[in-house]
């Protein structure tokens, strides 16, 4: 769910500078991205590096594609993931270069939902126009605000055993050391060798990891949080597009009435730290839903799409199917 190089933990490895890793998405790929129940991809629960698995069903709003693959050293065929959150009747929410098709500017990677037993459900999305406006850079995002707006049609009736409580946002602002949570879908082990950062494994689990806020802008407009890669949750390759939370922890991962569960950010890139002692840190970098670029962002898609809406945006009505 991270922004790192989004593939389901491929060998890969991340050149030890400062650089981000950033998800990876072959500018020739033209097959989409279809995005499925995380049930779809195995054991049926959630990780990212030093995190620890969920219950599935507290997480029905949550999305993963397949973007692509990688060839391990071993020969086999890893899979390359992106996530997406349900964040209203038709909207979703995930990483602008999840969908961006690099190489060029004016275009986008077809993008769908696929839910059991249903005809695929073709997105309609919308990505920042300065994010669009930037080169691309294999290295990492070409823009901080890395986040994409897609609707779709939501089958009427909607089949009553997909029973999803979207997602909704908050817009307050978060300072340094708040508490969040993170998710995502990634590599099973990350390990530093000669040539850098390497996610090895593939475990096709959901996971979830208490972090705190580094930074509410590291000078370039992400959230962070700084962990050790041996012992504390990051994100890795394969979590891009997935949420970051506030109002919920490992211990109450759906939040409590006093403090509702809400998404305050969208995984998008990690950087290797090197440490004094001990190896490396892990910069988890995730592009905030509390900014003012979000919000212009949000409130211009809004125009002409009145018949969607935000679960916690102003114009959002309380209560279900929106999480309380």
């Amino acid at each position: 769910m991270l922004h790192i190089h989004c593939f389901l933990g491929a060998l890969f490895t991340l050149a030890l500078t400062h650089e981000s890793v950033a998800q990876s998405v072959d500018a020739d790929q033209q097959s989409g991205v279809v995005f499925k129940p995380t049930s779809s991809f195995g054991a049926g629960s959630v990780k990212l590096i030093n995190g620890q698995a969920v219950d599935e069903q507290d997480w029905r709003a949550l999305f993963v594609a397949v973007i692509g693959e990688y060839v391990d050293k071993d020969g086999r065929k890893i899979p390359k993931t992106c996530s997406a959150t349900l964040v209203g009747r038709g909207v979703a929410l995930t990483a602008a270069h999840c969908i961006d098709a690099k190489g060029n500017k004016s275009t986008q990677r077809k993008a769908a939902l696929q839910l059991p037993g249903l005809p695929t459900i073709v997105f309609d999305c919308a990505i920042p126009a300065q994010y669009l406006e930037q080169e691309w850079d294999p290295r990492g995002p070409r823009h901080p605000d890395d986040f994409a707006l897609c609707t779709f049609t939501v089958p009427d009736p909607v089949p009553p055993r997909i029973d999803v409580r979207f997602e909704a946002l908050s817009f307050a602002p978060v300072g340094k050391a708040a508490s969040v949570l993170m998710t995502g879908f990634g590599c099973k082990v990350l390990a530093i060798d000669a040539n850098g950062l390497v996610g090895v494994g593939q475990d096709n689990v959901l996971t979830i990891g208490d972090s705190v806020v580094e930074s509410a802008s590291d000078g370039q407009r992400f959230l962070t949080t700084r962990s050790n890669w041996k012992t504390q949750p990051a994100l890795c390759p394969g979590d891009s597009g997935g949420p970051l939370m506030v109002g919920a922890t490992t211990a109450t991962p759906t939040g409590t009435r006093q403090s509702p569960r809400r998404i305050i950010g969208v995984n998008s890139n990690v950087v290797p730290v090197a440490r004094t002692s001990d190896g490396y840190d892990l910069i988890s970098r995730m592009a905030p839903m509390t900014s003012s670029a979000f919000v212009k962002f949000m409130a211009d898609w809004q125009q002409g799409r009145s018949g969607f809406t935000i679960c916690g945006a102003p114009n959002a009505k309380a209560g279900y199917p929106c999480r309380d």
